[in-house]
């Protein structure tokens, strides 16, 4: 109660603090990762003028003891000090990864996670979510960063901004910024020189499995996408690791499992298994992607970043009556909006994972969803912002 409140006294005079067009500060709602993260190390990388700090909170701590980059808790001196003094806040879900109490003045440029098609924000009319987004005293003392709006919000499309972002945000559409999305512009890279930004900004183990790649025909990667129930997915889908295994096994193939953070699965039971890999759940899989085969899922965002890849996805939603049907708050049709090879059980799935691939042309989802993006968002959303601040 008292932090809150003094909070809100904070908020107040954040709007009289003098801002350093040049200073932006970062964050995002895993630490260091999504949106924020590469745009922050292109700024790092090409723009030394703009002083670029990464602002996180108390639950990521432990990611920015060695942090090569300025980084500083939001409730430190220094981080309060930094995050009243820069015009610009950027971030990938919500200001509080930042600090909402200290944005008053500030720009607010949210990059977003990515497309779905699932409602979000202000659109969602089900489920336990949409009591948060409804205007009352009680809302906007818990969650006030939900009801300031952003300045700009990242888009990847005119039909995205029209359908998607600006009634989410309840923002016009000239306050949706159609660029695409930095994490994606890695996709756009050669794999050489997608292993020198891994040389430089990730760790040890991302080389090590971009090297083993090498070892096989085709890269599997698996993303299913958490179930809110946080029921046991691999149970109710009968997946059989086992198989899988051997499957791949013959193909002289690799399995790549990445689960969400938040999935409940015993790993342990599956860690002999010689062609199967789970991944950290924390692990950032975009230098990964180039280096994959093929993309399975169900219901994920990241399929819609996959479509740039034009490679190959195969659809597993076993849970499609309960998930699409019943309990979700859908935006967008799924048969109409996500396509590729669909199987709706475990057994079709080996059976599609066994044949070639079929001939499925992606082009028009990607036009629809991503314009004519081609890479190198990170330099348009700066030059966007630079412009926007009359910096030279």
């Amino acid at each position: 109660m008292i932090e809150r409140i003094i909070g809100f006294i904070i908020y107040i005079f954040s709007f009289l603090f003098v801002r350093n067009k040049n200073k932006w500060v970062f964050g995002s709602y895993g630490g260091f990762n999504d949106n924020s993260k590469y745009l922050f190390l292109y700024i790092i990388k090409n723009h030394p003028k703009i002083k670029a700090i990464w602002i996180y909170e108390k639950k990521h701590s432990q990611q920015f003891i060695n942090f090569p980059f300025k980084a500083y808790y939001q409730w430190s001196i220094k981080g309060l000090y930094h995050c009243l003094t820069a015009k610009v806040y950027i971030f990938s879900a919500y200001s509080k990864e930042i600090n909402f109490f200290t944005s008053g003045g500030a720009i607010l440029f949210n990059l977003w996670h990515g497309i779905g098609i699932k409602k979000i924000e202000f659109l969602i009319d089900s489920g336990p979510l949409k009591k948060n987004f409804q205007f009352n005293l009680q809302n906007l003392w818990k969650y006030p960063w939900i009801f300031r709006k952003p300045d700009y919000v990242l888009s990847t499309s005119s039909y995205t901004s029209d359908n998607f972002f600006a009634p989410a945000f309840r923002i016009k559409k000239n306050q949706c910024i159609e660029i695409g999305y930095p994490r994606c512009d890695i996709l756009f890279l050669t794999q050489s020189q997608i292993i020198q930004y891994v040389k430089q900004f990730e760790k040890k183990d991302m080389m090590n499995l971009l090297l083993k790649t090498k070892e096989y025909n085709e890269i599997y990667i698996y993303m299913p996408t958490w179930r809110e129930d946080n029921k046991n997915f691999v149970v109710n889908a009968k997946i059989d690791f086992e198989k899988i295994n051997e499957l791949v096994r013959t193909q002289k193939s690799l399995f790549l499992i990445k689960l969400h953070v938040n999935s409940n699965l015993d790993l342990d039971n599956y860690s002999k298994l010689s062609n199967i890999i789970f991944l950290p759940t924390n692990l950032d899989v975009y230098p990964l992607l180039p280096f994959t085969t093929c993309l399975i899922t169900d219901y994920s965002s990241v399929y819609f970043d996959y479509l740039l890849l034009k490679k190959r996805i195969i659809l597993f939603p076993f849970d499609y009556e309960q998930y699409i049907l019943r309990n979700r708050s859908m935006l967008f049709d799924y048969n109409d909006t996500m396509i590729g090879e669909k199987v709706f059980n475990f057994d079709s799935l080996l059976d599609c994972i066994s044949k070639p691939k079929r001939k499925i042309s992606y082009n028009l989802q990607i036009e629809k969803f991503w314009n004519n993006y081609h890479g190198n968002a990170s330099y348009r959303c700066t030059e966007f912002l630079k412009k926007l601040l009359k910096i030279n």
